[in-house]
């Protein structure tokens, strides 16, 4: 897989949005942990047929609720026949959400600036170096009791960033149809993502969804300390 394939399956897999959970890795948005909680994703992304019928790329997440203005992020990607890569995210609340006024977060991608995907100075203008991010989200449709097709949960997410993020803007809207069923369409580096999230349990998810047009699935879990 060349730098440039593996610079767009990993922004795919990012893109695998929780309907419920705490984070979006590449595509930062304002669903950040509660202290002392902690999101678990595995994500499996197919890979394109000309690349290997049946191959997935898979990614581990961790996401971190240090305070109730911080959080911090560790993604582990592993490419298969290429190689696997890691990086640390960091999130700091500057306005939490309010009722009439949207939230804002800024934050560092790859603080640490470990080796995170060859070729990623060429197409992403950054290579190894940290991208700064700033994000707002905000409940644009509240219902009065549990969500429902008629009564629906919806919330949006727009932010902009420099290095990694392209400095363009990116975002879209989550919701809920049902306590535990609910969805995501978002928008980053050109590509689209649609899923699917359903929560069988409290402290678990199930995703499915397609990202750049090819299958993605997702398995989450929650912990408290």
């Amino acid at each position: 897989m060349s730098g440039r394939n593996v610079v767009i399956a990993i922004v795919a897999l990012a893109l695998a949005a929780p309907a419920f959970a705490g984070d979006i890795v590449a595509m930062p948005t304002g669903n950040t942990v509660a202290p002392r909680n902690v999101e678990l994703n595995a994500i499996l992304w197919e890979r394109p047929p000309s690349q290997g019928p049946g191959d997935y790329i898979t990614i581990g997440e961790v996401f971190i609720g240090v305070t109730d203005w911080l959080e911090l992020d560790v993604v582990y990607a592993d490419v298969k026949d290429v190689d696997s890569y890691m990086e640390v995210n960091l999130y700091g609340t500057v306005l939490k959400e309010k009722p009439n006024f949207p939230s804002l977060i800024v934050g560092v991608t790859n603080v640490l600036g470990q080796d995170w995907l060859p070729g990623a100075a060429k197409f992403a203008g950054t290579g190894d170096d940290p991208s700064f991010f700033a994000v707002s989200s905000y409940n644009l449709l509240v219902p009065p009791g549990p969500p429902s097709w008629t009564e629906p949960l919806i919330r949006l997410h727009l932010g902009w960033g420099t290095g990694w993020h392209d400095e363009e803007l990116f975002g879209g809207a989550q919701f809920l149809v049902d306590p535990k069923l609910g969805g995501a369409i978002l928008s980053y580096k050109s590509m689209p993502a649609y899923v699917a999230t359903w929560k069988p349990l409290d402290w678990l998810e199930v995703t499915y969804g397609a990202l750049d047009g090819r299958p993605v699935y997702r398995l989450g879990g929650f912990l408290s300390w």
